[in-house]
């Protein structure tokens, strides 16, 4: 195994400023002023913005006489405009590391040392003004009529009225228009970057927000994997208790509080400034994609013995957490002090050392999961026990854990860049939940282990980019079977990949629902795989438009009746059913039959509403079409 450190320290700055300013105004209107002796005007006359005016006595005397062949006029537009605009960056702190491992202390806020701050300052005014033409005597003649209609397209009567203007030499200043020149550029300047100093500071403030918010999650996920570690049952360790559970929960809400804060303030930011408003938007929600892409990975291996629910922690509907019964039946209470024994439903831990990952007997594989998107932790493990048989869950599965974001919007983000990366076949930097695949693969590999790898939505991006690397590093793929649902991924270019790199030495085989808006999408427009899986489908109820089917690829058809793992028969809550006396039921095979219609399993209401009860296609899996099928390479399909 290569170990790769770095490091680098230091500190920049960056500024930029631009002041543009246009000025144009008539300054003294020009044109004829006459005294109280009047005026008298021949020939054609052309006004742009001038005047032709006198006293008022001199119109009131009747000395004014306006006598032209033609006249044409128009107006000047006058405009004062400036617009200044300024942004300043700064970067300072230091990056020192490695491959974040199980482990790496969970301070994922300021990670790598480094901090940002940017400022955007702007200001502007505009003026404008309209310097007229016009005359100031009713007594206007316009000889040549047919001529004036030609060049102006306007008879002689109109233009004496259109040109008529009641000014005066004694108020003709007070209409010119002009407008004054009142940019003075340093004050603008001054303005600016004022702006940029202040703007600057507060973003500085809404980061240090954001990082002591981040700071105290990561925090508590830190002291809830130091319980796990120091937590034994049955001799191994990493088992969750009732506080370090809290503490989790408690950390994911104090990742929200950050988030919608850190959007908050970044609207108040950037009020009124489109792009000061994208930039803190951008930064809020690419800080949490950041914070699970580059969080210390996590292992985690679980056991579950038959429930109906597959092991989850929360009910059926995931609205309440499911109550724990010991094998008689009888209510744990977990937030007892002197409780020691499991809290979660399953036998669920984190695994610290690689070296207690085993084959599991049933494969003689390592049986590894990879999840999807919005994904916490019970989520994962429900999804990854379902898509094995039960046999193998019984066992053991491998959770390769990639974290959610803890919103839909940079959980967007976080995947759009993994999708980037695998159509770039993995040259952008690896996510943790990468580097862990390859940090398996490698163990595997040392061992003489075999994996069955397992890959469901984005999980199957994590799958596709962390194997690209590989086969382009000449890493191992130490595969018997890679198995995706509703990927991501699209598994045609996957295979291909592998083949053409000579890397299929194993069975690549997926499943996707016709419906499934990740996996393949039933909107055409978007199904494309540089968007989407954009995945052949596999199987699935065809004739209902936006049936949810994502999460509902199941290794084993549903039983019709609900039970836990200690084989008593259960609500879809979770809670056990009890007979007339208050004891809870055993399951039997005189009594299935009966609970079946009691309490019917909803799951295997899911199953047949979204793969039986419609019209279906490729059914090559016998009862079950939810299974993943072969998928074949260019060749083998060009020789089919």
């Amino acid at each position: 195994m290569v170990i790769m450190g770095y490091g680098v320290s230091g500190s920049a700055s960056y500024s930029k400023s631009k002041v543009n300013a246009d000025y144009a105004s008539v300054n003294e209107q020009s044109g004829i002023f006459a005294g109280e002796d009047g005026y008298q005007i021949n020939d054609h006359t052309d006004l742009k913005g001038g005047l032709i005016t006198s006293t008022q006595k001199s119109e009131d005397d009747g000395k004014n006489r306006f006598t032209t062949g033609t006249l044409t006029f128009e107006d000047l537009a006058n405009h004062a405009e400036y617009k200044g605009e300024a942004i300043g960056l700064g970067v300072s702190g230091s990056v020192a590391g490695d491959n974040p491992n199980q482990n790496s202390r969970i301070y994922t806020v300021n990670q790598s040392g480094m901090s940002s701050t940017m400022g955007y300052g702007k200001d502007s005014d505009k003026q404008y003004a309209t310097t007229h033409s016009g005359i100031n005597t009713a007594n206007i003649t316009i000889r040549d009529n047919e001529k004036q209609q030609q060049i102006t397209g306007i008879s002689a009567e109109e233009a004496k009225r259109a040109v008529k203007a009641d000014v005066t030499t004694d108020n003709y200043a007070e209409h010119s228009g002009s407008l004054k020149n009142n940019f003075d550029k340093d004050k603008v300047q001054s303005e600016i970057d004022l702006q940029v100093k202040v703007t600057q500071e507060f973003d500085s403030n809404r980061k240090a927000l954001r990082a002591e918010i981040n700071k105290a999650a990561d925090e508590k996920r830190q002291k809830a994997e130091d319980i796990r570690r120091e937590n034994y049952i049955d001799g191994k360790n990493g088992y969750n208790t009732a506080e370090s559970l809290a503490l989790d929960k408690s950390a994911d809400k104090l990742e929200k509080v950050a988030f919608y804060t850190d959007l908050a303030l970044g609207g108040l930011y950037g009020i009124g400034d489109s792009t000061a408003l994208t930039y803190v938007t951008g930064s809020a929600v690419a800080n949490p994609a950041i914070r699970a892409g580059t969080r210390p990975r996590q292992f985690w291996f679980e056991k579950c013995d038959g429930d109906s629910l597959y092991c989850s922690n929360r009910n059926y509907d995931d609205t309440a957490d499911r109550k724990i019964y010991d094998k008689n039946g009888q209510e744990i209470d977990t937030k007892d002090p002197n409780y020691t024994g499991m809290v979660e439903i399953g036998d669920k831990r984190q695994i610290s050392d690689l070296n207690e990952i085993e084959p599991n007997k049933v494969t003689g594989s390592i049986v590894t999961t990879n999840d999807g998107i919005l994904n916490p932790r019970n989520d994962a493990l429900k999804n990854g026990i379902k898509q094995q048989k039960w046999e193998v869950d019984k066992e053991g599965i491998l959770l390769i854990y990639n974290p959610p974001t803890g919103n839909s919007i940079s959980e967007l983000l976080y995947a759009a860049y993994d999708k980037t990366n695998d159509l770039l076949g993995g040259r952008l930097p690896l996510t943790s939940a990468q580097k862990a695949n390859l940090e398996l693969n490698q163990y595997a590999e040392s061992k003489g282990y075999k994996i069955d790898s397992n890959n469901h939505s984005r999980g199957g991006l994590t799958r596709s980019v962390s194997d690209k690397y590989s086969v382009r590093h000449n890493l191992p793929l130490p595969y018997n079977n890679v198995q995706f649902f509703g990927s991501a991924a699209n598994v045609d270019d996957y295979t291909n990949y592998m083949n053409e790199y000579g890397r299929k030495d194993f069975n690549i085989s997926a499943t996707t629902h016709y419906t499934d808006f990740v996996g393949r999408t039933p909107l055409v427009a978007l199904r494309s795989k540089h968007i989407v899986g954009g995945n052949e489908p596999t199987g699935g109820v065809e004739d209902k438009w936006f049936l949810y089917s994502h999460s509902s690829y199941f290794a084993e058809k549903p039983t019709p009746y609900l039970v836990n793992e200690h084989g008593f028969y259960m609500d879809k809550n979770g809670d056990l059913i009890k007979d007339n006396s208050g004891n809870p039921i055993k399951m039997t095979e005189e009594n299935k039959l009966e609970y079946s219609t009691k309490v019917p399993n909803p799951y295997l209401d899911d199953f047949e509403q979204k793969w039986i009860k419609g019209q279906t296609h490729n059914k090559v899996s016998g009862d079950n079409p939810s299974l993943p099928v072969p998928v074949r390479t260019k060749k083998q399909q060009g020789e089919r």
